[in-house]
């Protein structure tokens, strides 16, 4: 569960704790609770604080019985996270400013705690959920609370969302399988790297080793993203190395800082002023560095590359969520409209793999083990962009959810189906089109949750189809990511996958055992 859904999730429970929902949201949280395992998860987590809270404060109460603390510290916390209708600027600064977590609210209470003198509150884990809440605790479908007028039909919507419900958990649940057999980060994480000193350079075994690891051993992973990267001293060498490529140089950017990035890409760019790929990292760099001005310098950079690549839907996607940053929704919309319309949303995974591999050679690595490692670690940051820009849009869809303005939000979460739609259906590495898939089904929740809200049957239905279109699509990268697997077990001498790497570092890794077959190649000693 990304950050953004976990703070929508308990706002909303927080506020049915409290009591402050209508009983149109009332019902519709509830129905949450009903189907929904993360609901309940929370929801038990929040009972327990709650109930300590409360328990605390009836013990205070005895000796200084003018403080409340259950209401001091539950308003507190209401007051900062709590979706209201409030005009969507002040909606929008709400979710910038909040940036917590339950474990920031335990905090909170501690702090409140230890400023009346009494004792220091400790986070509880969050308690095993056995399975949905009684009928004394929850009001969802099949329940006998009265329906409230305005409040969706549970009547007609119980069958499909029913069957929505099984398809999304389908999916979780292969998608977890997926993460969990080849340790990759959930959607929009970031693969953490091993702690410094850095590993000396690696032989091909090593590589080799390290990518067998991974399979069952998230420290396999953590080597070859380490081995793929430049310390930051070796990457600012490079850049201001005045024989250093073009390619070299953009390589060496991947290793620092978002406002350094931008400094050597600027360079770049001046002097290949027809290259898209490096004129979207500049975009992207500016887009990162949130220095004073950036913003308006990343926006800069897109004229020219709808220009370079018109087919390339991404620039006019990051287009839309600077312009959602400015206030300006007018224009973020027609970004988005036009973004949906066009074929394609590359971030130019192929491009990054083999820039990264010319500076990785740059620095001293031989060159088969630099292009094995870049391939093996190829379209992992664009995963990472492609998520985050995801997510960036679907938050500003919720603020306008929360403020009733439906259209809008409804063109955004449709916007970020696309973009997941575009990048699953154009990749050229399996990293990007996971994002895409991961786009798709966090855009297919909140989906739900509107679609819900305004009573749309036929809306859902559509969902439980697409959602059901996602776990075939899961399936079959499942399937590839077990032949790769088979692949680096086999018997294969380095020589062979030294031609491997060079075929990826081509044409992406997709297309990897179709290229092995014309080939005529047959593996020995897989597993």
């Amino acid at each position: 569960m990304n950050t953004g859904e976990l703070e929508r999730i308990q706002d909303e429970l927080i506020a049915l704790l409290e009591g402050e929902l209508s009983p149109e949201d009332t019902m519709r949280v509830e129905a949450r609770i009903a189907s929904s395992e993360a609901y309940r998860r929370e929801l038990s987590w929040l009972r327990a604080a709650h109930a300590d809270l409360d328990a605390m404060g009836r013990a205070f109460a005895s000796q200084s019985p003018q403080v409340d603390l259950v209401q001091t510290v539950m308003s507190t916390i209401s007051e900062a996270g709590r979706p209201k209708l409030v005009s969507i600027d002040a909606e929008r600064a709400r979710r910038r400013e909040r940036g917590r977590t339950w474990l920031g609210v335990a905090a909170a209470a501690a702090v409140i705690l230890g400023a009346v003198g009494y004792l220091i509150y400790a986070a509880m884990p969050p308690a095993p959920v056995d399975g949905p809440g009684s009928k004394e605790q929850l009001a969802g479908p099949g329940s006998d609370t009265p329906v409230v007028p305005g409040a969706p039909d549970y009547e007609s919507l119980e069958e499909s969302d029913t069957e929505l419900a099984r398809q999304r958990k389908e999916f979780l649940e292969k998608r977890q399988k997926l993460n969990d057999d080849v340790e990759l980060a959930l959607s929009g994480g970031t693969i953490e790297e091993t702690e410094r000193p850095v590993l000396d350079a690696p032989s091909m075994d090593e590589i080799l080793t390290a990518r067998r690891d991974a399979s069952d051993d998230r420290g396999g992973i953590s080597r070859l993203v380490q081995w793929a990267s430049l310390k930051r001293e070796q990457a600012l060498d490079l850049a201001q190395d005045p024989d250093s490529s073009p390619q070299v140089i953009v390589g060496a950017a991947e290793s620092l800082t978002a406002q350094e990035a931008a400094q050597v890409l600027l360079t770049v760019v001046g002097q290949n002023p027809e290259d898209p790929y490096a004129r979207l990292e500049l975009a992207q760099a500016y887009d990162e560095a949130e220095e004073p001005g950036t913003e308006a310098e990343a926006m800069g950079q897109l004229p020219t590359l709808y220009t370079l690549d018109p087919d390339n839907a991404l620039p006019y996607y990051l287009e839309a969520k600077l312009r959602l940053e400015q206030n300006d929704l007018a224009g973020a919309l027609e970004a988005l409209r036009i973004a949906q319309s066009l074929p394609k949303a590359s971030a130019y995974s192929l491009e990054s793999a083999l820039a990264r591999a010319e500076a990785l050679i740059a620095s001293g690595l031989p060159s088969d083990e630099a292009k094995l490692v870049s391939a093996l670690t190829a379209g992992m940051d664009q995963y990472n962009f492609l998520c985050d820009l995801g997510k960036n849009l679907l938050e500003y869809g919720q603020d306008y959810m929360a403020v009733g303005d439906y259209d809008t939000a409804e063109d955004i979460f449709e916007a970020v189906q696309r973009l997941g739609q575009q990048a699953e259906e154009g990749a050229l590495f399996s990293q990007e089109q996971l994002a895409g898939l991961d786009m798709q089904a966090a855009a297919i929740d909140v989906l739900e949750e509107l679609y819900t809200a305004i009573e749309s049957t036929e809306g859902i239905d559509q969902l439980a189809t697409q959602t059901r279109d996602l776990v075939a699509s899961i399936d079959q990268l499942s399937g590839f990511f077990d032949a790769l697997d088979q692949l680096f077990f086999s018997e294969e001498s380095s020589d062979f996958f030294s031609m491997i790497s060079g075929w990826i570092l081509e044409s992406g890794d997709l297309a990897l055992f179709d290229y092995l077959e014309e080939m005529g190649i047959s593996l020995t000693g897989a597993q």
